[in-house]
């Protein structure tokens, strides 16, 4: 049921030294089982190279694990049982199996190791032909390459800077009416705020639209003092009392604030600087 092979991975009669084996063990499996190799560890003149190999072929599972050995002659091995997980959940483990391994030398036979020559080191390896060849391709390929990246991206021009004074676009009337109504008025006075704002900036591009209200007065105030101050003052100051106050204590009609903050910008809009 249990078969033991040591297979050589060279055409020579014998493994050698430094070559690599393959010791293995195959194994019947029952419907529902499965199968994983034990750990093995080797210290001496025999070592293992790396993990063992499962593979499974259908009832038929073979275990194993690959072998060197660094010196010549008999080497008796144990080979480890594998590990079997019935479909019942229980694990069988298989019993060590016993396998001699016969390693020849790779010195020549019949001669005294006394007598052997120890080999010269090996000459390093000179290349005889340096090119620029390769580091030439890859320049005039990048070339080729930027050059016609370079004339489409200057192509393409400077980006347009975005102008923060124009007027936003507003919804229709009675759809702002409707949204005083339904109590949307925050949203209602902050469109009004930010048209009149915009005009405010056409007009004086210091008063931007990132200065506080009082900022934006005193700039109207120094840069333009014929515009109307107060109208100003008054439409700002209501449009922020109802952006910014709770809601209950804000008793203005939102659509009226919103309606004049819109006939103030264009009032603006008209003057001019």
């Amino acid at each position: 049921m249990i078969s033991l092979l040591l297979l050589l991975l060279q055409q020579h009669p014998l493994p050698t030294v430094g070559d690599t084996l393959w010791a293995s063990r195959t194994v019947q499996l029952a419907a529902g089982d499965s199968v994983r190799a034990a750990d093995w560890q080797l210290e001496g003149a025999v070592q293992v190279l790396g993990h063992p190999v499962v593979v499974v072929h259908g009832n038929r599972a073979e275990v194993s694990y690959p072998l060197v050995a660094w010196e010549p002659g008999d080497h008796q091995l144990d080979v480890p049982g594998p590990i079997i997980t019935r479909a019942s959940g229980a694990e069988d483990t298989l019993g060590i199996e016993s396998v001699t391994l016969r390693v020849a030398s790779v010195l020549p036979a019949g001669v005294p190791d006394s007598t052997l020559a120890i080999q010269p080191p090996a000459n390093l390896v000179v290349r005889q032909e340096v090119t620029p060849l390769p580091a030439l391709i890859l320049g005039l390929l990048a070339v080729l390459f930027l050059i016609p990246l370079h004339w489409y991206w200057n192509r393409r021009g400077k980006p347009a800077s975005p102008n923060p004074s124009a007027p936003p676009l507003l919804p229709p009337e009675d759809m702002i009416q409707h949204w005083a109504q339904i109590g949307e008025r925050r949203a209602v006075a902050g469109m009004a705020a930010a048209r009149l704002r915009s005009a405010i900036a056409r007009g004086i591009p210091s008063a931007h639209p990132g200065l506080d209200t009082a900022a934006v007065l005193r700039q109207v105030e120094q840069l333009r003092p014929h515009w109307p101050q107060r109208d100003i003052a008054e439409v700002l100051g209501s449009l922020d009392s109802i952006r910014f106050a709770p809601i209950a204590s804000s008793t203005s009609n939102v659509f009226l604030v919103y309606q004049r903050g819109l006939q103030l910008a264009q009032t603006l809009e008209g003057a001019g600087g």
